[in-house]
């Protein structure tokens, strides 16, 4: 996943951004099915989530000047998938590593991916759901606004 292409031009391209998560949910899923998770895999997921992490918090804040709901799917795909979130939970627990590093590494994910097992439906869904209303809130008021300054 490019995060690169958020920086090219004043709009992000959305449709490349989505071919990148598909790959990277590819990777992912080939990582949670894997026998014994090694070290080149600990370290693509991290890179995945991490990448994710970037990506969404961009997106999200420039909302105003960036219409990403083609993409807000795979940030349910990426976190709330309860298949894929166990899968990868049980991959972590069950390996071990020598590096102290590595080993830190998985410990963190382990508790992020358990953390996540944890919450429910309500609990899962709930502030993805306050932001979108927030945000319909906001592009309305911004579309008033607009209306009453007499702009178009």
């Amino acid at each position: 996943m490019s995060v690169e292409l958020l920086s090219q031009g004043t709009q992000p391209r959305l449709a490349e951004i989505d071919a990148d998560l598909s790959v990277a949910m590819e990777r992912v899923r080939a990582v949670a099915d894997s026998a014994v998770l090694t070290e080149d895999e600990l370290s693509d997921l991290a890179g995945i989530y991490n990448n994710l992490a970037y990506l969404f918090l961009y997106l999200a804040s420039n909302a105003a000047h960036v219409d990403w709901r083609s993409l807000q799917h795979w940030k349910h795909a990426f976190y709330s998938d309860e298949v894929l979130v166990e899968a990868l939970a049980r991959c972590l627990a069950q390996a071990r590593f020598e590096d102290v590093q590595a080993e830190r590494v998985r410990k963190s994910y382990l508790e992020f991916f358990q953390g996540l097992r944890c919450l429910d439906d309500i609990g899962r869904d709930a502030p993805h759901d306050l932001i979108e209303r927030a945000q319909d809130c906001r592009s309305a008021l911004l579309s008033d606004q607009k209306r009453l300054l007499g702009c178009r």
